[in-house]
């Protein structure tokens, strides 16, 4: 590829979400949990968990 090809996402470009994530393990991590900012009332049934050879980084999202 090119370097005229290569794009560099702008903050314009990325999706926003109002989400936080955790990592099992911050050193060698193999599950994400995600979860609502303001959602500390509900957390306890309102998450998911997936393993991090999973995770698409939000730059990546389409």
């Amino acid at each position: 590829m090119s370097a005229s090809n290569t794009r560099t996402p702008s903050n314009a470009d990325v999706p926003h979400f109002d989400l936080v994530c955790a990592l099992d393990d911050t050193d060698s991590p193999t599950e994400v949990t995600v979860f609502a900012r303001d959602s500390l009332e509900t957390l306890a049934t309102e998450w998911i968990t997936i393993d991090v050879d999973h995770a698409v980084p939000v730059d990546e999202i389409r």
